[in-house]
């Protein structure tokens, strides 16, 4: 038995999931290149 009823892989499906519905605005407002430089940032 887990301490934590959920794994990665569905707190992952949970935010890909609850992100899809905003991706085409963010796309609207924000170029694709700047989105992954600022993602590339939070990475490393």
């Amino acid at each position: 038995m887990r301490a934590v009823p959920i794994t990665r892989s569905d707190i992952i499906s949970l935010v890909m999931i609850t992100l899809a519905p905003v991706l085409p605005l963010v796309l609207t407002m924000m170029p694709l290149a700047d989105i992954i430089k600022v993602l590339m940032r939070v990475a490393f």
